[in-house]
């Protein structure tokens, strides 16, 4: 295969590839700004009529530079227009996620060329990277190439990556996977469908029936005292998320126990931030959450703030008598209320400054 093709497919899918594009880009921007700079100091020791043209031409080149591979005159339906690939994972996500597997290390056919419309148009057509939110489909077990994900998410993501199928089944359910992309054959998931796209790979979309919903009522759970101990639990056979839970920080041995009931829920209010729903089960149990632990956030049940577990390694759980109760999970992080104070009275800061110097101008003699 041509190079172009390696950059075209290979780019997207390496961390070490994409940091070289952002110290190529560094560089690119440093050169502009320093080019910039030195017009401007021209400018100021001894102003010419070159200079603002040598301004507006430094401009000009680094427009064209930066945008040359973004392919300008490519149509805007390529953002707008559905791939055959939505249709099948909504065919099968319900209110679950999509886990995209990485791509194969294989050869794949060469584009038409090798800039960024034809590689994303690509890979909205295989729901590659995290092109299934562009149009509103949750996503998990991707890559993190920003940093920002939790540590226990980017373990469990490493683990699920390197898992065989049947293996990696019981992460993917506990993570709420309702449905798979992959080009591997799954003969334990319920096949959707195949994925046209210009390539030697087919890409297959399964479903996944074993997945947790967004709240599960368990009966029966394990208590760990630290984290590593529960990808062993999970991985040991027979795990089921939407009945059994490891949880992590709790004084219970573990326990089950023989009542069983189903969970009624009504949401009231269900935003990214915020959540507000009526629960009703007959048992006592842990509601394990097939959201990412994560700092900041906060649950109040019945009005009263409740304590989070960690839950299935990286997810997270919160004790539920038998009954009818509200729960509220909202994200409410403490580094936003301290910057908000630090905000608040930086503003003060400077308003007192600005009076105080307004003062002293009209006080002092002409």
């Amino acid at each position: 295969m041509t190079r172009g093709v390696a950059a075209y497919f290979g780019i997207a899918d390496d961390p070490g590839a994409i940091a070289q594009g952002v110290g190529r880009s560094l560089l690119h921007g440093a050169a502009v700004a320093a080019l910039v700079a030195l017009v401007l100091v021209a400018r100021h020791l001894r102003p010419a009529r070159w200079q603002p043209v040598a301004l507006v031409a430094v401009v000009a080149l680094d427009l064209l530079i930066a945008g040359r591979p973004v392919n300008p005159t490519a149509p805007a339906v390529v953002f707008s227009e559905e791939p055959v690939a939505l249709g099948l994972v909504e065919k099968g996500r319900g209110e679950g996620r999509l886990y995209r597997h990485p791509n194969p290390p294989t050869e794949l056919v060469e584009p038409e060329s090798n800039d960024l419309y034809w590689r994303y148009k690509w890979h909205l057509e295989v729901m590659g990277l995290y092109t299934a939110a562009a149009w509103r489909v949750p996503v998990i077990f991707h890559a993190d190439f920003h940093g920002l994900a939790p540590r226990r998410m980017v373990e469990l993501t490493d683990v699920v990556t390197a898992l065989p199928p049947t293996r990696r089944a019981p992460f993917l359910s506990a993570g709420g996977v309702s449905v798979i992309v992959t080009d591997e054959e799954l003969d334990n998931l319920g096949p959707v469908g195949l994925i046209p796209n210009p390539s030697t790979t087919l890409f297959r979309v399964y479903r996944n029936s074993a997945a947790a919903g967004p709240l599960e009522l368990v009966t029966t759970w394990m208590a760990i005292p630290a984290g590593e101990d529960a990808r062993p639990a999970m991985s040991g056979g027979g795990f089921d998320p939407r009945r059994h839970a490891v949880i992590e920080g709790i004084a219970e041995s573990s326990e089950i126990s023989e009542c069983r009931g189903e969970l009624k829920t009504r949401w009231l209010e269900r935003t990214p931030n915020r959540w507000r729903v009526e629960l009703v089960h007959s048992c006592d149990g842990y509601l394990v959450l097939s959201e990412p632990f994560y700092p900041g956030w906060q649950i109040e049940l019945d009005g009263e703030q409740v304590p989070i577990h960690r839950a299935n390694h990286a997810f997270s759980a919160v004790w539920l008598p038998a009954g009818e109760h509200t729960l509220e999970r909202t994200f409410r992080p403490f580094s936003l209320v301290l910057g908000a104070w630090i905000s608040l009275a930086s503003i003060l800061v400077l308003a007192l400054v600005t009076r105080w110097m307004d003062r002293s101008t009209h006080s002092s003699p002409k």
